[in-house]
């Protein structure tokens, strides 16, 4: 599970929810993934792998999850920040 939600605002996606994350906060912007701005992968996908035409409505959990890091926004400062991967929760039944 994702240790933060976004809901997306313009070109950036706003931090919602935070859980079990110490570097991140409700309502700092994700201005980034990977280096690329989210313009790039609207433009990119066309809107195909977001579920809605409506930005604030689209889901970016799955490019959050495969991303390496983010660069965030606070208070007029920007930093890259890490991802850490989750670990695999699967259960093997033997």
């Amino acid at each position: 599970f994702p240790a933060f939600f976004t809901r997306r605002c313009g070109e950036i996606l706003i931090v919602s929810e935070v859980h079990g994350e110490d570097r991140l906060r409700p309502k700092d912007e994700i201005i980034a993934i990977n280096g690329q701005p989210l313009r790039f992968y609207t433009e990119t996908l066309k809107k195909r792998g977001f579920y809605s035409d409506q930005n604030d409505r689209q889901i970016w959990t799955g490019f959050l999850k495969m991303a390496d890091q983010i660069t965030v926004r606070r208070n007029g400062q920007t930093w890259d920040i890490p991802l850490r991967r989750c670990q695999d929760r699967n259960i093997k039944n033997e």
